[in-house]
């Protein structure tokens, strides 16, 4: 995919994926921090999609797999914090 077309749906996503991440994170601090890793993941992993209209079931999938990472290296910092 073309790098103008990559940041422009990117742009386009960034709205959603942040409203993602503040459903699924205890304050806005977190979302915002989740919500930069699902973007970078995104955006370096754009560049092997085939189809552009597969980029949105793509980007759910980027921000499935980045968010359950997080959450297991939140619950790993929580049990060592106990």
């Amino acid at each position: 995919m073309d790098q103008r077309v990559i940041k422009e749906k990117i742009e386009a996503a960034a709205a959603s994926i942040l409203a993602y991440c503040r459903a699924r994170t205890p304050n806005s601090y977190d979302a915002e921090d989740l919500a930069q890793e699902i973007l970078l993941t995104l955006s370096k992993a754009l560049v092997n999609l085939r189809e552009d209209r597969a980029f949105y079931g793509f980007m759910r999938a980027v921000a499935g797999n980045v968010y359950r990472q997080w959450y297991r290296r939140q619950l790993r910092i929580n049990e060592c914090a106990l």
